[in-house]
C-alpha cells in the first residue's frame, strides 16, 4: 500500500483572529494548536504508507491581495518532505499577510486531490 498524503487547511474566518489565544489557528512557541496537534496526528500515522514523504498543502478560505482563495498554496514550494515539512508550510503561511475569510468551499482543494489521484494512480 502506497499513499500520497496531501492536506487541506481551513482558513477561514469561522476559526477565529489567529492572533487571538485559544483559537485554532493561534500559534504559540510553547504549545501547539488545534492544526498542528491535528496534521501531527494524522500525518504521522499516514507518512508510514507515503513512500517518497513528499507532501502537497493547500489552504482554502484564505484572502492574499483582496482575494478570496479557495485553494492556494500553503508554503515557499509545491511538496513538502514528511510532517514537519507541512509544518513548516503552515507557519509560513501567517508570515505572508493571510486574511481569514471566507465562506467554507472546499470543491477546489477536492478537484486538486482527485486529479491528482487520477493521474497518479491511473
Amino acid at each position: 500500500l502506497d499513499l500520497d498524503l496531501s492536506v487541506a487547511i481551513d482558513f477561514t474566518s469561522s476559526n477565529g483572529n489567529p492572533m487571538v489565544p485559544g483559537t485554532p489557528h493561534y500559534i504559540d512557541d510553547r504549545s501547539l494548536n488545534q492544526y498542528q496537534k491535528a496534521i501531527i496526528a494524522i500525518g504521522s500515522i499516514v507518512a508510514n504508507f507515503d513512500s517518497d514523504q513528499r507532501s502537497q498543502v493547500w489552504g482554502f478560505g484564505a484572502k492574499y491581495e483582496g482575494v478570496v482563495r479557495h485553494a492556494c498554496q500553503v508554503g515557499d514550494h509545491s511538496h513538502v518532505s514528511g510532517v514537519r515539512g507541512i509544518l513548516e508550510a503552515y507557519r509560513q503561511t501567517f508570515l505572508r499577510g493571510i486574511r481569514m475569510s471566507g465562506p467554507v468551499v472546499l470543491t477546489e482543494v477536492i478537484k486538486i486531490a482527485a486529479r491528482k489521484a487520477k493521474v497518479t494512480y491511473e
